[in-house]
């Protein structure tokens, strides 16, 4: 395999080369420009040599990337990709990253039984393919809801992360460790990563995370404070959640405004932060704009459901409806949204300290209903929580 030639025509692999240099720029500046110079490149190589399968997997990674959010809500999302990989598998059904991407394409499209076995054949063509792992262990964390087996592809990956990737590999890893409260762990990781890369910001971002899951909001807000210190254009999502939990509307109006600005600039689908923004808003007297941020999350999160994405079909979309329906008072819907829990074998600890803390669910927080599906759902965590100890007590033993 090490040995065999993609393509015997040098002007092919020249152009192919040359689109793979504009698709990483794109990737990192989002330039358009960029990513039409690599469509057009990665064409001219298949015009070239119509049977070379590296071409067509560069083709369907640009598409990807240029359009995983803006066909987000379509019925035939990314199916340009599926037809490209489809081929490339075609021309040559040994080729590791054709099915890795195409486990991308049925991951996003929550196939997840085809994703799983494309990314185990990408694994057995290519054992060290690291990508496979990653994304292996996320299907595992957010799907399967199995944190063992999350762990345990995460870990794989390691040895063969090297470079400026490992610190993003070391976080994701700290982040599994962190939902199901494992913060020491998770901060052993987290402390690796920021001595590799040195990025303060990120890494004060991260432990902020940590400490939301200790409860202990005013030390996240400490630790934002200081990363804005560090880069004054710095906006994550958790700093305006915890300035309302805090009572500090003020300040998470402030950032709220500065996150709404963004999504509508960036053009990025505002997911999972649009009804936290509106609360914000609510709270500073803004209520025409909360109402249309309320309005646009409602929107998003039930089409996700609608059309099984991966927002819906990781729990986040039922659970930030609640969140929604129960500010607006409609507690049936709230209720409705929330029982979704009952089908999932495991909640993130994070989720059940936003449902206990967050104002945004005051008008059902002490009723019997919603005290029952969080004791449920705080049982799910704590037998996942035990059983991920266990392997972590194993795991020690082993070194």
């Amino acid at each position: 395999m090490i040995e065999k030639i993609p393509t015997a025509d040098i002007t092919a692999y020249f152009f192919y080369l040359k689109a793979n240099d504009y698709q990483k720029d794109y990737e990192k500046t989002r330039d358009l420009s960029s990513y039409h110079t690599s469509v057009n490149l990665y064409k001219e190589a298949l015009s070239t040599d119509s049977v070379f399968a590296r071409a067509y997997t560069g083709l369907a990674n640009a598409y990807y990337n240029r359009y995983r959010w803006e066909s987000y809500f379509r019925e035939n999302y990314l199916d340009s990709m599926l037809i490209l990989l489809n081929r490339a598998v075609l021309l040559d059904n040994q080729l590791d990253e054709a099915y890795y991407l195409r486990g991308l394409y049925y991951l996003e499209n929550e196939n997840i039984e085809y994703a799983l076995d494309d990314f185990n054949r990408a694994l057995e063509l290519n054992p060290n393919f690291y990508l496979v792992y990653n994304k292996k262990g996320y299907i595992l964390r957010s799907r399967k809801q199995d944190f063992v087996s999350a762990l345990e592809n995460f870990h794989k990956a390691l040895p063969y992360y090297s470079g400026p990737e490992r610190p993003a590999l070391l976080r994701e890893l700290a982040f599994t460790y962190q939902v199901t409260g494992f913060i020491d762990e998770a901060n052993k990781y987290l402390q690796q990563a920021f001595e590799l890369d040195g990025d303060s910001v990120e890494h004060l971002y991260r432990l902020s995370w940590s400490e939301l899951s200790r409860e202990n909001f005013g030390e996240v807000l400490r630790l934002i404070r200081r990363a804005y210190e560090i880069d004054p254009e710095y906006f994550p999502g958790l700093p305006f959640v915890c300035y309302n939990i805090q009572g500090y509307n003020k300040e998470a109006y402030q950032v709220a405004r500065q996150f709404g600005d963004y999504y509508e600039k960036s053009g990025e689908l505002n997911l999972y932060f649009s009804h936290y923004i509106g609360y914000a808003f609510w709270k500073a007297g803004k209520f025409k704009e909360a109402t249309n941020f309320f309005n646009q999350h409602i929107k998003y999160a039930e089409e996700s459901i609608e059309l099984n994405r991966d927002y819906a079909r990781s729990g986040l979309a039922f659970f930030d409806l609640t969140a929604s329906y129960a500010f607006l008072n409609n507690k049936e819907k709230a209720y409705s949204f929330m029982e979704y829990s009952y089908t999932l074998n495991f909640c993130p600890l994070w989720v059940m300290i936003i449902a206990r803390n967050h104002p945004i669910f005051s008008s059902i927080r002490d009723e019997e209903r919603f005290k029952k599906i969080l004791q449920y759902n705080e049982s799910r965590y704590q037998a996942e929580h035990e059983r991920v100890g266990k392997w972590l007590e194993e795991q020690r033993k082993l070194e």
